[in-house]
């Protein structure tokens, strides 16, 4: 004991039953103490020295010591002081007994093992890193996107490879593993393969194999161009060297066609100096950093009215009016080249010539390299005639849709001045008939009543389209009947059907709503012309007129009509014109079924001025047709929806 506590080396202490220092070693103060002196330390507890925690700990060790005489060995502690860095500690102590055997109290050895701790944390978190490289590199190896082997040198065996040499070159992964490097290549590159593969790289990175290109032949046959990049490495105690093939046959085919390339333009070269000077256009080149002109064709010179070398002594803002500088700059900060000035988006420019002339030019541009400079070409074409055309021709244009307007409104107005005589004739006529007439004279009244009703019919469609070309048509939206309203159209159509021995079905769906707020009139208008239409140009048969809804999302109906006829049908070649003013599907029909054309153009107008859609559908001729149109209803007002429901 007394040997201990004089080894400085050694951390020796004696405590009593209330674990109060007794004896200390020099080692023993200078490690957990420095500073003080024995005597500051005989009677003092580690509730002196160390921290509470630390401190209770000792204190229920050494009370367990002292109630069980069992000694305590090697117990690792990191133990914490209030003025310098924690520490570790493997502290071992007895019972201290008295002649008698009685114990009296503790003594205890601790050694610093705060250097051992750190090498094992070390060492632990240095085999962790080495396990997640491991995996790492393993990943890099299989999911490379580039192809990789692994071969043994001595036997060019192959021992490991990347997904992406399974997926690229054909042999499955046993396959692979069954075969050397030798077989990946083609016969004639063997004996230059086998000097490669065994050959060490020295220098800075002995085994670095820098990247070399080799041919590779797939399991198919296919030969391609591969870089080879690889190392030296020892895989499972066998030499081995990694190796990463890229694939660089398009890019060495692209490579000769690049030098082929060059040599055509080394070639050319002389014909472009050709074209550049002497092009019918004004073409420039300037500096992109400093806008200085450095080169100008012989039509710029001819045509600004400056010589070659005032204007290689100028820049492109030079060209410009002095109130376009500020635009010209910002668009030679922002402009990539290879664009088309006069394209949509872009702005025109103007340049000036000697003489104080501005003119408008449209810029075809580019960038180039020349001499070592970034420089930009420019070929500048006169628009200035152009422009000036292209202003006179919306002038006109204007012109012509204002004189349209009044043809309209003349039109309009004289479809009114004709239909107030118009009916007066016809009124007289009607009167005539309700006379006593002989039957020669009945039958030229009627001749002249039908004229009367036809002519009446034109007149009132060439007053719709000279509304609708005039933008006068308006629609008048008021709730109504849709059912009555569909139902009287069809008994008047119905009328028409009768006397030709035709009959006229209505198909109401139930989704079809009672009432609904629209334009009655015009909707009624445009019903009542497909309906007379199929009933026209039927001659044996049925028309039937279908009618569905669909709910919208915001409140009433989209309603569709559709009237098909088992009439002389249309040719699908028509269908396009249908609803042009004026058209009608074959020419001959005017002669056999007359009618002036407008009908379906009005029609189509009303429709879309309901915000609906209009159209026809045919099997060909003789096979009938279908004649449809969809238009959006809005809900009727209370007082509508509380009527008794009519029947169609």
């Amino acid at each position: 004991m007394r040997s201990l506590l004089a080894d400085p080396e050694e951390r020796v202490f004696v405590k009593d039953r209330e674990s109060r220092f007794l004896l200390v070693s020099a080692g023993w103060l200078a490690s957990f103490a420095p500073g003080c002196s024995f005597d500051e330390v005989i009677g003092k507890t580690d509730f002196d020295i160390f921290s509470k925690p630390h401190a209770v700990a000792k204190l229920e060790d050494e009370q367990r010591i002292l109630a069980t005489g069992q000694p305590m060995l090697a117990k690792v502690e990191r133990e914490a002081f209030r003025d310098r860095p924690d520490a570790w500690v493997s502290t071992s102590k007895w019972p201290l007994r008295d002649e008698h055997r009685n114990i009296i109290g503790t003594w205890g050895i601790s050694r610093d093992i705060s250097a051992q701790i750190g090498a094992e944390q070390a060492l632990a978190a240095s085999r962790a890193q080495l396990r997640a490289s491991e995996r790492q590199h393993r990943l890099l190896f299989e999911h490379n996107p580039h192809p990789m082997f692994a071969y043994e040198r001595a036997t060019l065996g192959i021992v490991a490879v990347s997904n992406a040499a399974v997926a690229s070159y054909g042999y499955s992964r046993e396959e692979f593993l069954t075969m050397t490097m030798k077989e990946l290549m083609p016969d004639e590159d063997h004996e230059s393969l086998e000097q490669f593969l065994k050959t060490t790289v020295s220098g800075a990175q002995p085994g670095f194999v820098q990247a070399k290109v080799w041919r590779h032949r797939y399991k198919d046959g296919t030969t391609i161009d591969v870089e080879i990049t690889g190392d030296d490495l020892n895989l499972d105690g066998r030499e081995c060297r990694i190796l990463l093939c890229q694939n660089v046959t398009e890019r060495n085919k692209e490579h000769a066609e690049l030098a082929l390339a060059r040599e055509q333009l080394r070639v050319s070269e002389r014909q472009h100096r050709t074209l550049f000077e002497h092009n019918p256009q004004p073409v420039w080149v300037y500096d992109c950093n400093t806008l200085e002109i450095v080169a100008a064709s012989d039509t710029a010179v001819a045509a600004y009215g400056y010589s070659r070398e005032e204007l290689r002594s100028m820049t492109g803002r030079d060209l410009r009016p002095p109130e376009d500088v500020a635009f010209y700059l910002t668009y030679v900060e922002t402009a990539t080249g290879q664009e088309r000035l006069g394209l949509p988006g872009a702005q025109p420019h103007r340049h000036q010539y000697k003489d104080g002339t501005i003119i408008d030019v449209e810029i075809t541009s580019d960038d180039l390299i020349l001499d070592g400079r970034e420089c930009r070409m420019a070929i500048c074409q006169n628009v200035t005639e152009r422009n000036k055309a292209a202003a006179e021709l919306t002038a006109a244009r204007d012109h012509a849709v204002e004189v349209s307007k009044m043809k309209s409104a003349f039109l309009a107005n004289m479809s009114h001045e004709i239909r107030t005589p118009m009916n007066g004739v016809i009124g007289m006529n009607e009167l005539l008939l309700d006379t006593e007439l002989a039957d020669e004279q009945r039958a030229y009244a009627e001749q002249v009543a039908s004229s009367g009703e036809q002519m009446m019919a034109i007149i009132n469609d060439i007053l719709d389209v000279s509304k609708i070309e005039a933008g006068q048509l308006e629609l008048d939206v008021t709730d109504f009947d849709l059912h009555e309203t569909i139902g009287q159209v069809c008994a008047v159509a119905g009328l028409q059907a009768n006397a030709k021995d035709i009959q006229v079905d209505v198909q109401m769906a139930d989704e079809v709503p009672q009432y609904a707020r629209g334009d009655r009139r015009r909707l009624r208008q445009v019903l009542l012309n497909l309906l007379s239409n199929a009933v026209k140009f039927t001659t044996e048969g049925s028309v039937v007129v279908s009618v569905s809804a669909k709910p919208q999302p915001h409140g009433g109906a989209r309603i569709r009509v559709d009237v098909a006829d088992t009439g002389i049908g249309i040719d699908p070649a028509a269908l396009d014109r249908l609803f042009e003013p004026f058209t009608q599907a074959d020419a001959s029909t005017t002669r056999n079924y007359g009618g002036t054309g407008l009908g379906l153009a009005i029609a189509r107008e009303l429709v879309e001025l309901m915000g609906g859609t209009i159209g026809a559908e045919t099997s060909g001729l003789g096979r009938g047709s279908t004649f449809w149109f969809e238009v959006a209803l809005s809900v009727p007002g209370p007082q509508m929806v509380d009527r008794p429901v009519s029947a169609v």
